[in-house]
């Protein structure tokens, strides 16, 4: 899994945390694959395998019950307040499976078993995806979800996880370029 986080906001000033991967041809098949992850335009390599990476999407996984109730419960009422409210899904063009993308998904619907939404990052090489488009995805694709909830960041467990690769400046540096804040981190 090849991934590369970038940020954009959007004209609405809703925070868009797009990720979008690309691989890396390495001639070397026995060495570990990188993935390239941003968030202010500096690329990061991390190892495909990279073991923090991977436990920060599966909590994710383990955690999108919290998230799916906390939006369920927020669409209910008269002014909803989690805004935004997005998950991550790795995407692939066919017979490139190891080529993914991870994109963030917005309009986020939950039957239980698939999610769906929009596409809401431009994916960088994917063609089967397109920004945008309706998706539908298992439990099993997600990589990440956010919502913000009075102005603090809630989730983002792959974006904390390169918030703590950064250092302080780097750090600072990302962090002002969204409208909410990010928690402390542990």
């Amino acid at each position: 899994m090849i991934s590369m986080i970038r940020t954009l906001l959007p004209i609405a000033l809703l925070a868009v945390l797009p990720c979008h991967a690309q691989a890396d041809k390495q001639k070397d098949d026995k060495a570990p694959k990188q993935e390239r992850e941003t968030s202010t335009g500096k690329i990061s390599e991390v190892d495909s395998d990279d073991a923090g990476m991977n436990a920060a999407m599966a909590e994710a996984r383990k955690a999108f019950p919290t998230f799916w109730k906390a939006i369920s419960e927020d669409r209910k009422k008269a002014q909803p307040k989690l805004d935004p409210a997005m998950v991550k899904a790795k995407f692939s063009d066919k017979g490139k499976e190891d080529e993914a993308e991870h994109l963030w998904i917005d309009k986020v619907a939950y039957d239980g078993k698939t999610i769906s939404g929009e596409v809401a990052s431009e994916p960088a090489d994917l063609k089967s995806v397109k920004l945008g488009q309706k998706v539908s995805f298992p439990l099993e694709q997600l990589s990440d979800w956010l919502y913000v909830e009075n102005g603090m960041a809630k989730g983002a467990f792959t974006v904390q996880y390169l918030r703590k690769k950064m250092n302080e400046k780097e750090r600072k540096e990302h962090d002002e370029l969204y409208p909410f804040k990010f928690p402390a981190l542990k």
